[in-house]
């Protein structure tokens, strides 16, 4: 009976042991993450998946795409600068044509690089080519109406621009008709403009101002009293800028030497207020952008409160 009792109980372990590990077995087999053979599954679970994603396919060919520039025609071009009104644009509007008519002149204009001037490569000629073929008798006559709509509205070097374009736009004007009324009418115009300005602190109007009545180009008769005016005032805003200035001391000596004592006072005295003037209108600009930086935003609800 013993015998039987202790036969039954290790057939009962063993089935307990049995069924414990058939349950382990099958509780491993729905835990453990599921295998497949198929590829797309397979893919989808890869860590490049992503990465091979249409998505990041797509975006990687647009990447790869080569650079395509959109060509836009010189009349085009204007028209949408003078569409804005924006007198700094007109200006703009201004130098295209103009670059375009010294293009066609030299074949050439000099392209900026820091800090240098350049030639234009090949293609930069050859774009400027197709861009200047654009260029018409209206455009040119429309870009002198431009240039006067952006001195009269104060852009900054729109007035040096207009001294330099000569008579309307024809320097030549100045050897040739010396007399004519519209030429004299046309000078007096453009020194007034440049002279507000320059007077109002503009460092490039003082040194254009300095140097043509030096010089006497024809656009301004020339006066020592004046060139000495300007060439100190040029000298004091390199000086501040802590740059060489081309009104050195041996210049400054030969500019003097004609003037008597009282006209170096009055000029120097003058310089004095056109840098004065300048320092001013840096320090206004400064608190502008100081200003504008430091001032908080307001949000709908601080406008929503304040409203109230």
């Amino acid at each position: 009976m013993k015998n039987i009792i202790y036969y039954i109980k290790s057939k009962i372990g063993y089935f307990v042991l049995f069924i414990f590990i058939l349950m382990s077995a099958c509780l491993y087999y729905f835990l453990k993450e599921p295998a497949s053979n198929s590829p797309l599954e397979s893919k989808l679970h890869s860590s490049e998946a992503w990465k091979q994603s249409p998505f990041e396919k797509n975006r990687s060919e647009l990447n790869e795409q080569p650079t395509v520039k959109v060509f836009i025609s010189l009349p085009d071009q204007i028209d949408r600068l003078i569409a804005t009104r924006n007198p700094a644009n007109a200006l703009k509007a201004y130098w295209l044509v103009t670059d375009c008519i010294h293009f066609q002149q030299w074949g050439n204009l000099p392209v900026f690089a820091f800090p240098v001037f350049r030639e234009m490569t090949v293609t930069e000629k050859s774009d400027e080519v197709k861009l200047c073929s654009g260029l018409t008798e209206r455009l040119k006559t429309a870009s002198l109406e431009n240039l006067s709509y952006a001195v009269k509205n104060g852009v900054s070097g729109a007035a040096i621009a207009f001294l330099q374009a000569g008579p309307f736009g024809d320097k030549s004007a100045l050897e040739s008709r010396p007399n004519d009324p519209l030429i004299i009418e046309w000078k007096k115009q453009a020194i007034a403009q440049l002279t507000e300005i320059a007077n109002n602190g503009d460092y490039m109007s003082v040194l254009v101002l300095a140097n043509e009545y030096d010089s006497s180009n024809g656009v301004v008769e020339n006066n020592p009293s004046l060139a000495f005016t300007y060439a100190i005032a040029t000298r004091q805003f390199d000086d501040r800028f802590g740059i060489p200035s081309q009104f050195n001391d041996e210049r400054l000596a030969r500019l003097q030497s004609g003037l008597s004592q009282d006209e170096i006072n009055t000029a120097t005295s003058s310089a004095t207020t056109i840098s004065a003037n300048w320092l001013k209108n840096v320090r206004e600009q400064g608190e502008i952008l100081s200003n504008s930086v430091a001032a908080p935003a307001i949000s709908p609800l601080n406008l929503l409160v304040e409203s109230r």
